[in-house]
């Protein structure tokens, strides 16, 4: 169990902005004489045998960093038997949060417009690279000054043309009818982003 103001590698904890079955995100400083940094610590729950999955994870996040529509990962390492995976931090909170705070409903047609697009090149973004993001939901978008940028990539897998797997991943609210039977394709992800922009304009 981590408190605020625990270290960990170079990092001083500060407050956590996440917590669920599989371990904990917290915010977190990296400080210097010069500067102190802001970043979200991923912190999951993982036995020694499952590390390698955790630094497949994060290779995948890496992959997908580098679009403005997409949270960057930053480092990833293993202290004192705890993997932690540092992202960039931000602040906005995300589409889940905002959608509460509307009543469920976006500010207006133009502004539901901007996100759906912005979602979009994000997801286009990782299908171009080669991966699914398959747990695409309202709090897996974050907003940085109203601008989109999709995380979470635990569930994500290297793209096949129509991927077949044993396990049944995702939430299952947002999930795309196919992957109920363990099918996954880009197509997926865009079927569950649709679902979304129906809910949105619904609550209108």
């Amino acid at each position: 169990m981590f408190h605020p103001v625990d270290t960990i590698g170079p990092y001083t904890l500060v407050r956590t902005i996440g917590r669920g079955a599989f371990g904990e995100v917290w915010l977190a400083e990296m400080r210097s004489t010069l500067l102190t940094t802001q970043v979200a610590l991923k912190m999951p729950l993982v036995a020694e045998n499952e590390i390698d999955a955790m630094r497949a994870e994060a290779a995948l996040w890496l992959q997908a960093s580098g679009h403005p529509n997409i949270v960057p990962v930053l480092n990833a390492e293993v202290y004192d038997g705890q993997v932690v995976i540092a992202s960039e931090y931000i602040a906005g909170g995300s589409l889940h949060d905002e959608m509460q705070a509307e009543g469920g409903k976006a500010s207006s047609t133009e502004a539901a417009v901007a996100m759906a697009n912005g979602i979009l090149a994000g997801l286009d973004y990782l299908h171009r690279v080669g991966l699914t993001h398959r747990d695409l939901k309202p709090e897996n978008v974050l907003l940085q000054d109203g601008i989109p940028r999709l995380t979470d990539f635990g569930l994500a897998r290297v793209l096949k043309t129509e991927a077949q797997t044993g396990n049944i991943s995702g939430t299952p609210r947002y999930m795309a009818p196919e992957t109920f039977s363990g099918s996954y394709s880009a197509a997926s992800d865009w079927v569950t982003q649709y679902s979304q922009l129906l809910g949105r304009r619904g609550a209108q």
